[in-house]
């Protein structure tokens, strides 16, 4: 499972998956409101970071362009059956 985060998960939610991030909440009488930013990745927050310079600019954004998230999904599934597949072997041996 370890590795299905290290190399998949990570990069899923940081380049793909958009977050609401809190900036208020404001209290009417016994009703609270709560105010967030537009959604976005942390791909799209760190973008927009004044003290991000070239190159690291560079190399994150050529990061993005080779990430492909319907192939993280898909590999991520494909590991979860493995690491099934490898939980209920030595269970099936030991009946054996």
């Amino acid at each position: 499972m370890n590795v299905i985060y290290k190399l998949y998960l990570n990069n899923l939610q940081n380049f793909f998956v958009s977050q609401l991030k809190f900036l208020e909440k404001v209290r009417v009488a016994l009703k609270a409101s709560k105010k967030y930013e537009q959604p976005k990745t942390a791909y799209l927050s760190l973008l927009e970071l004044t003290h991000f310079f070239g190159r690291q600019m560079e190399v994150l954004r050529r990061g993005y362009q080779l990430l492909n998230p319907n192939r993280f999904k898909q590999e991520i599934e494909d590991l979860k059956l493995v690491a099934c597949s490898l939980r209920q072997r030595p269970a099936e041996q030991s009946l054996v």
